[in-house]
């Protein structure tokens, strides 16, 4: 029976159709983004399937120099036996490059007539093709093959790898393609970093632009920008943020790492490992990681670049130091490819930018020579009549509100009370047991208003009564002994304790008297003659613990005779100007006899609930003392007494603790100082104050 007639029909066409699913593969390999090695070995692993072969290997020839990309048994084949057996078989590769086409060398053949072509030192068929990108040889494809086979079966083999090696071709074209637009990509934008990092002169401008569009180019989670400030940096800009709290805890710690770096001068780059970092750059970098929880932090100083004297033949200037780039990775250590080449360029490019935008703010004046070049454009010869006019009246409104008068008033809060008002407190600690008047109540002095509780009193007061009671008993027994026979010494020691007992009783005593004095208090009584004020004045008592000298209400005489106040609560930065005004009367009332004829401060008031009409008093008393902070600040108060007239015009309207508005009158004073006097009060106590 023939070979032919021994062959299956159906594992042919299994054979061909595993061959075809391959070179699909292969093909769809091709058109695959993925690294030269993954796509070196995969094409490698399914040509040898195909071809059944005992191995084969993929040797990079794009760099130069011959480079093993993928292999696939390569030391049982024995191409790495002996150094002679590598060179004899690294020229028959070159001779395959040089020639530009693909090759069949049988075992232990030589690759030409010459000994410079290379030989194979193999037990294999060494079957050789080439991949090509753009007509250039970019590897080659070697397959170790059994040996013995026909030249047809061989001839098929070579074939078989020129044609994988065409669609192989294509990842390579298409990889070229890709990497082409991948740099003209970067070339785009590198040209629009450089432009944003150099458009401005401002340095926070420029900050922004480096850490915004850094980030953007390096591809990087976070870019943060510092700038030099004397002799420390400043975070000036962080990626993403507008606006940063500079005293947060990672900025802080972020400013001490730039500092550290900058003062070593040299670039760190933290993947995880500090053992070779200084020590205060390594304790500096570990404080930082703890509190951001980065995992890659690389801290680059910015250098002003040197200017070359070439004449000289050296440096003109030294490379100093503007600031430093800090790029982050928050969840990756590993540095992707190109990764630390574009962090270098961000930096200096970035460097150059931010180091002319440093040199022109620091320049002399340099807010004065911008503000003379913005007025260039004032002085035009169209725009001059025009500039003149508003210099003309803007210096007219500022002579204005330096010279013309007008009257100064300061406002203040207050509240209308009666003149005679007094709060009654808690007598005796305890629980309110009866409350025995409510609001609005008219009571006379001495009424009662509040009973009282005290527990512990009452339970001190039956102790002493117990004390007092036993005392007196014992007494009277010692009494009735001494009226009996006793011998000299007995009746010496009895009336010893007799009198011990006595001097006790008195102590007692006294302190009964005292208790019950205190259980008196327990009624809280009225100071004086008036009306309850406080507002529902049973629910806020009913049934609650005081304590000695808290405000239980208060009693205010508020009858239609009855005098009336205002109580004004004049901001204390605003207390200088009433004593300066309230000086001045005094010293003008020294000339004055008359008392009707003297001066006073006078008020000017509206109340809250019908501010349509204005009232007008005189200050009576200013306190000494400042009160406790407000909600505007502290404050002092004056009085003002309700006059008879405003008494009349206020008659149904006079409440107490009335909101009212109230102005007090100092004088009259320049208009710019009335309308702009805490702009002057501040720029005296923080500027001029400081210097003077």
């Amino acid at each position: 029976m023939s070979n032919e007639d021994s062959v299956d029909p159906e594992l042919v066409e299994q054979t061909k159709q595993q061959i075809r699913e391959l070179v699909n593969e292969i093909a769809d390999l091709a058109q695959q983004d993925i690294p030269e090695k993954e796509f070196y070995s995969g094409f490698l692993d399914r040509v040898v399937t195909a071809l059944a072969a005992n191995g084969g290997a993929v040797w990079d020839v794009s760099g130069g120099r011959i480079e093993l990309g993928a292999e696939i048994g390569l030391r049982e084949s024995g191409l790495l036996a002996s150094e002679d057996a590598q060179q004899a078989h690294g020229r028959l590769l070159r001779k395959a490059i040089v020639g530009g086409e693909a090759l069949l060398v049988d075992p232990h053949a030589a690759g030409g007539d010459d000994e410079e072509d290379g030989s194979n030192p193999t037990d294999h068929l060494l079957v050789l093709g080439l991949l090509r990108a753009d007509q250039e040889i970019q590897s080659v494809v070697e397959i170790f093959q059994r040996s013995g086979t026909p030249d047809t079966t061989q001839q098929g083999y070579l074939r078989f790898v020129i044609q994988m090696c065409d669609l192989a071709g294509d990842y390579l074209k298409t990889r070229s393609l890709r990497r082409y637009g991948a740099r003209q990509s970067l070339a785009n934008q590198v040209e629009q970093f450089t432009r944003m990092v150099h458009r401005s002169l401002d340095p926070r401008i420029s900050a922004y632009a480096l850490a915004n569009e850094g980030r953007r180019l390096i591809d990087c989670d976070r870019v943060t920008v510092a700038v030099m400030r004397g002799s420390n940096c400043k975070i000036e800009a962080v990626s993403g943020q507008d606006t940063f709290d500079k005293r947060s805890n990672t900025i802080v710690l972020l400013q001490e790492l730039t500092n550290a770096v900058a003062r070593q001068g040299e670039p760190v780059w933290y993947t995880g490992d500090t053992a070779d970092m200084p020590p205060q750059v390594e304790d500096a970098i570990q404080a930082y990681v703890d509190e951001s929880h980065s995992k890659t932090v690389a801290i680059l100083p910015l250098r002003r670049e040197k200017v070359v004297d070439e004449t000289k033949e050296r440096d003109n200037e030294p490379e100093d130091i503007v600031g430093a780039l800090v790029v982050e990775q928050i969840e990756d250590t590993k540095l992707r490819e190109g990764f630390v080449q574009r962090v270098e360029m961000v930096a200096r490019h970035g460097a150059s930018g931010l180091a002319n935008a440093v040199e022109h703010h620091n320049l002399f004046l340099m807010p004065v020579w911008r503000a003379i070049g913005k007025t260039k454009l004032l002085v035009r010869a169209r725009t001059l009549p025009k500039t003149l006019s508003i210099t003309l009246a803007a210096l007219a409104v500022i002579l204005a509100l330096c010279i013309v008068p007008t009257d100064y008033n300061l406002e203040g809060d207050a509240t209308l009370q009666p003149a005679i008002r007094r709060d009654v407190f808690a007598t005796v600690p305890g629980n309110v047991k009866r409350i025995l008047v409510d609001t609005d109540d008219v009571v006379k002095a001495g009424d009662p208003l509040v009973e009282l509780e005290n527990v512990q009193l009452r339970i001190d007061l039956q102790e002493v009564r117990n004390q007092v009671s036993e005392t007196e008993q014992r007494i009277e027994g010692m009494e009735r002994q001494l009226s009996g026979p006793m011998n000299r010494a007995e009746r010496d020691q009895l009336e010893g304790q007799l009198a011990t007992s006595r001097d006790s009783l008195s102590g007692l005593l006294i302190q009964l008297d005292l208790l019950e004095e205190r259980l008196k208090d327990e009624v809280v009584r009225a100071p004086i003659d008036g009306k309850v004020t406080t507002w529902d004045v049973r629910q806020k008592l009913y049934n609650r613990p005081v304590e000695i000298g808290e405000v239980l209400m208060t009693i205010a005489d508020t009858s239609e005779d009855a005098d009336w106040e205002l109580e004004v609560k004049m901001p204390e930065h605003r207390i200088g100007d009433v004593s300066e005004a309230m000086a001045a009367i005094v010293a003008e009332n020294e000339n004055i006899k008359n008392e009707k004829d003297k001066k006073r401060m006078e008020v000017k008031y509206v109340l809250a609930t019908n501010p349509k009409y204005d009232y007008v008093d005189y200050v009576a008393s200013v306190s000494l003392t400042a009160d406790g902070e407000g909600e505007q600040g502290s404050h002092v108060k004056m009085r003002v007494p309700i006059g008879p007239e405003s008494r009349k015009e206020l008659a149904g309207q006079l409440r107490p603790g009335a909101t009212v508005k109230a102005k007090a009158y100092c004088g009259r004073r320049a208009v710019g100082y009335v309308l702009f006097r805490d702009l002057v009060n501040f720029v005296h106590q923080r500027v001029l104050f400081k210097f003077l």
